[in-house]
């Protein structure tokens, strides 16, 4: 008898121990389903509900079906890391698959920047949508690629998310003149949207302007780009290292990698160098070639005096030297 009541007490263990280990599996299921998600809205307006509160800040990889208005913008964003308001959220949504999806007007503003944005039209990218926020990877409409596409024969504004030739190399160079922590902003999380590797960000302030917006730009720049190359712009007469002291306050309160090299032509030199397949190379904040009241700025202003800088030029003459195994 004593025997019996042992081997049933050892089988309710070996059970209770199966069942706890299945308990486990299923609570690790489930930490999984809420990372990858896959939803359907049929009705514009309805993302949150769908996705639902508890994952809301879980997921890191989404793809979505059917159509968003505002709202569903809303909510997106807050996914991704950020507010209407353009403010943090606790968000860790990176991958977001958005091929068959369209807009519909309506919702309400989806972020304030200059003034509420809202959806335009059905098949238009509405502007700002994913600013600031984390995303690694998106996955545009496909109606909208084709947009894109035809986009690429379309001769740009000079320096203004300039795509440089880089033939025989893996890797990109984009020129912009974004000088303003709005502007650098705005560029590298575009950037982040369709980089497949590193965002390289190269990028100084000038001398003589406005020194509180130095920090915010370091800050800004670390937070978005996966590596920072600090350097100057057009000191003009202040003191480059001063300048680049005041921009490191910014960079330090991140943990994104960095160097200073204070030659903008080396700085160059050296991000193109350590460039790798699929990594994109920013060229931020030097205003090249760029008109402004019929005077075309294609130099860097260093203690008074305007030196010849074409970065186009420059990017050319490097690679060149890179493809003669010249570093």
């Amino acid at each position: 008898m004593e025997r019996k009541e042992n081997c049933s007490s050892e089988n309710a263990l070996y059970y209770a121990r199966i069942l706890f280990v299945w308990f486990c599996l299923l609570g690790q299921v489930g930490h999984v389903v809420a990372k990858r998600l896959k939803v359907e809205v049929e009705t514009p307006g309805t993302l949150p509900e769908l996705v639902g509160k508890k994952a809301k800040y879980k997921v890191t990889d989404l793809t979505l079906k059917g159509t968003l208005n505002g709202r569903d913008l809303c909510f997106l964003r807050e996914m991704a890391g950020r507010d209407k308001e353009r403010q943090s959220t606790p968000g860790r949504l990176r991958v977001l698959d958005m091929r068959y999806v369209s807009f519909a007007r309506g919702g309400g503003g989806y972020v304030r920047h200059g003034e509420w944005r809202e959806v335009q039209g059905e098949h238009t990218l509405p502007p700002y949508l994913f600013s600031e926020c984390g995303l690694t990877h998106i996955d545009l409409p496909e109606r909208l690629d084709t947009i894109a596409e035809g986009l690429k024969s379309v001769k740009g504004v000079s320096g203004r998310m300039e795509s440089l030739p880089a033939e025989g190399f893996d890797f990109s160079v984009i020129l912009d003149f974004a000088h303003t922590p709005d502007g650098l902003s705005n560029l590298l999380s575009a950037v982040q949207g369709f980089a497949r590797g590193r965002v390289i960000a190269v990028f100084g302030c000038g001398g003589d302007r406005d020194n509180a917006k130095r920090p915010i730009m370091g800050a800004t720049a670390a937070k978005l780009a996966d590596f920072c190359v600090v350097t100057s712009d057009n000191p003009r007469t202040e003191d480059p290292t001063r300048i680049i002291n005041m921009v490191l306050e910014g960079v330090r309160s991140e943990k994104t990698e960095y160097v200073v090299i204070e030659n903008r032509r080396e700085a160059i030199r050296y991000a193109l160098n350590i460039a790798k397949k699929d990594d994109v190379v920013v060229l931020a904040g030097k205003r090249v070639v760029i008109v402004h009241n019929g005077i075309i700025e294609n130099y860097q202003e260093i203690n008074g005096i305007k030196h010849p800088f074409d970065e186009k030029i420059i990017v050319a003459e490097i690679l060149e030297d890179m493809r003669c195994g010249r570093k």
